[in-house]
């Protein structure tokens, strides 16, 4: 792409936008000059790094009509922004300390239902979990003061 031509995108980003063209030349570049990826990817980073006291001085100055007057209607109105991806929240493969700890609160729950939980037989691989009946707290709080009489 020449650099003429990529002066032009980043012109046009800039005015879409209304940053400064450093920023757009950023974006631009890296989104190997897409201009369609460029700005799906500035609206989803969003502008919240930019002070608030610079855009309330801009926008009360001039109308919101003013800004766009040197963007060409056809790139403003042909501009459909891409769908944006919902948020990607891998489901990790790493157990940290808090998710074994969320995980064990999760279990301690379940046991209390389900009954204890013994393991029978052979090796790592060969073995087998047998779940025994559920627990009944008051007999083993009465069986334990049985046991401190004896």
């Amino acid at each position: 792409m020449s650099d003429s031509e990529q002066s032009n995108k980043v012109n046009e980003f800039a005015s879409i936008t209304n940053v400064d063209s450093e920023r757009a030349k950023f974006y631009l570049e890296s989104a190997a000059w897409n201009m369609d990826a460029a700005l799906a990817s500035f609206y989803d980073e969003g502008t919240d790094d930019e002070p608030l006291s610079d855009n309330v001085g801009q926008s009360s100055s001039k109308p919101a009509a003013a800004s766009n007057r040197n963007v060409p209607m056809a790139s403003v109105s042909s501009y459909k922004p891409a769908v944006k991806p919902k948020k990607w929240q891998p489901q990790s493969r790493i157990m940290t300390f808090s998710s074994l700890k969320n995980a064990e609160v999760e279990d301690k729950d379940s046991d209390d239902e389900e009954g204890q939980r013994f393991y029978a037989g052979g090796s790592i691989t060969s073995g087998q979990q047998v779940i025994g009946p559920p627990r009944n707290n008051t007999d083993v709080i009465t069986d334990m003061f049985q046991t401190a009489q004896k």
